[in-house]
């Protein structure tokens, strides 16, 4: 009897204690869920794309208004480039940035300018709202990267649904535009979810296509994919 009574209270110790642990469990699986913000991440997208879908590249501008405060007072998608056409004030664009460790974000455009700095090349500059979602101000980026401009962005417009970045990925050949490396690209996007690539912005150097880390210029290229091939919907280079 007295080995039944402890072989009871083992096991109503044992029963006490797991149910502790998935208490605590429930804790800290509501804790994670409650730090992750999800601002500016609900927004209206489509499902479809064409040779008239933006696709541009940002990079991220934090601010403080006093150097010793450890807090971002304001974060923005600043250097907007990619728009040959006028956006209504009010629309989304998306922001998807150049690390899975940051959300992709909607954001509203605020101002739009006409600029023709280029006697055949007609582009908007393009003022978005600013971002609020805090994982962009805790964001920690590479060490060549300073706290200020910490990642780059790329933008698309009107917003796809599925868009999503491919990260570290190497391609074939044949699932590339004609004359692009792997190693020039720096941001890739697949559209409707089977792995490849329906987007590619690229930078190289001009003189010879090759990786544009120490250039005296640099070059770029926008690529998107429609009905299986590739068209070549912007390029950059030093004016």
């Amino acid at each position: 009897m007295k080995q039944l009574t402890a072989l009871l209270m083992i096991f109503f110790l044992v029963s006490c204690e797991n149910t502790k642990k998935e208490a605590t469990n429930r804790d800290i699986t509501k804790q994670i869920t409650k730090t992750v913000d999800t601002t500016q991440t609900h927004f209206a997208t489509t499902t479809t794309w064409n040779a008239s879908t933006t696709i541009g590249e940002a990079t991220v501008l934090r601010t403080k208004e006093v150097d010793s405060i450890k807090i971002w007072s304001e974060i923005q998608a600043v250097n907007v480039f990619g728009f040959k056409k006028d956006v209504p004030l009010g629309d989304i664009v998306q922001v998807i940035p150049l690390s899975k460790k940051l959300p992709i974000l909607g954001l509203k455009v605020m101002k739009t300018t006409k600029r023709d700095d280029f006697e055949d090349d007609i582009w908007y500059e393009v003022d978005l709202e600013a971002i609020q979602n805090k994982a962009y101000s805790t964001f920690q980026g590479p060490k060549e990267r300073s706290d200020e401009y910490p990642i780059d962005l790329l933008v698309v417009h009107p917003a796809v649904k599925n868009c999503t970045l491919l990260e570290n990925h190497h391609f074939k050949t044949s699932d590339l535009p004609t004359n692009i490396t792997n190693e020039i690209i720096k941001g890739a996007l697949d559209f409707d979810n089977d792995g490849l690539p329906d987007a590619i912005v690229c930078e190289f150097c001009c003189e010879n296509r090759t990786l544009a880390d120490e250039c005296e210029y640099f070059c770029g290229e926008t690529y998107i994919k429609v009905k299986g091939e590739w068209i070549l919907i912007n390029t950059s280079q030093p004016a």
